[in-house]
C-alpha cells in the first residue's frame, strides 16, 4: 500500500481528496500547514507529496526547494490555484514532477497520482536490478591503484587497507560499478541503508566526505552533482 501524504490547508479540498484516494486503497496522512507536514514527513515517510503552493506558515514552493536541496526525490504533485502556464513552468522548474491547477477533476487527478506511482515503480525496479547486478559482478575492481573486494568489503590503496565502514566500502562499491553515471541520492541511501532518504541526508554526505578523504591520493574521485546525486570518477 502506498503512502500519501496531502499538504492543503482549504478543509473541503484536504477531506474530498482524502475520501477518494482512501477508496482507491492508499494510506493518506493529511497537514494543514508545512509544521505539520514536516512531522508527517518524518512520521509516513510517505511515497509521494500533493503539496498546496499557498499555505499559512509559508510557500510550499519554498517547502519543495528545502526538500531537494535536502537530497529527497520523493514525487511531488502541486496541486493549486496558481493555474498560469509561467505558476507551472516556475513550480516544474523547482522541482515538481506533475503540476494540476485548481479547480480540477478528481478522474484527472486520480490519474496523475497513479502515472506518478508507476514512474515511482521502475525507479524502484532499477534499484533492485542495479543491486543484483552488483552481486553478480566480480569479487575485484580495481581503478589504478585503487582495489575494491566484494568479498572481503574492503578498499585499499598500494595494498594498504583503507578505513572505511562497511557501508561507506558498499557505497564506494555501488558507485564504482557505474563509474561516469550519476547515482541518486535516494537510490544510493535506499541501496546502502535500506530505508528512505527523507531526513537522513547527513549520513549521506558524512559517508561520501570520509570516502573523498580516504581515495585522496589515488586518482579516484566521487564529483556531486548539484540537486541530482554522486558519480564516481576512476583515475585515467
Amino acid at each position: 500500500m502506498y503512502n500519501i501524504l496531502l499538504i492543503e490547508d482549504d478543509a473541503d479540498i484536504q477531506d474530498a481528496n482524502k475520501y477518494i484516494l482512501t477508496e482507491r486503497g492508499y494510506n493518506v496522512a493529511v497537514a494543514m500547514d508545512l509544521s505539520q507536514a514536516r512531522e508527517q514527513i518524518a512520521l509516513l515517510l510517505p511515497d509521494i507529496i500533493v503539496l498546496d503552493i499557498m499555505l499559512p506558515d509559508g510557500s510550499g514552493l519554498d517547502f519543495m526547494t528545502e526538500l531537494r536541496d535536502g537530497g529527497c526525490e520523493m514525487p511531488i504533485l502541486l496541486l493549486t490555484a496558481l493555474g498560469t502556464p509561467r505558476d507551472k513552468v516556475e513550480g516544474l522548474r523547482l522541482g515538481a514532477n506533475d503540476y494540476l491547477a485548481k479547480p480540477y477533476d478528481y478522474d484527472e487527478f486520480l490519474m496523475r497520482i497513479e502515472v506518478m506511482l508507476r514512474g515511482k515503480q521502475r525507479e524502484e525496479e532499477r534499484v533492485r536490478m542495479a543491486v543484483e547486478a552488483a552481486e553478480r559482478s566480480q569479487e575485484v575492481l580495481t581503478f589504478g591503484s585503487l582495489a575494491l573486494n566484494n568479498t572481503a568489503r574492503s578498499a585499499a590503496i598500494d595494498g594498504n587497507v583503507l578505513g572505511l565502514s562497511q557501508k561507506q566500502v558498499g557505497l564506494l562499491l555501488l558507485l564504482a560499478r557505474h563509474k561516469n553515471e550519476t547515482l541518486t541520492y535516494d537510490s544510493l541511501y535506499e541501496t546502502i541503508w535500506e530505508q528512505p532518504l527523507v531526513g537522513n541526508s547527513h549520513a549521506l554526505r558524512s559517508a561520501i566526505s570520509e570516502i573523498r578523504i580516504q581515495l585522496a591520493g589515488s586518482g579516484c574521485s566521487i564529483t556531486s552533482v548539484r540537486g541530482k546525486g554522486y558519480r564516481f570518477e576512476p583515475c585515467e
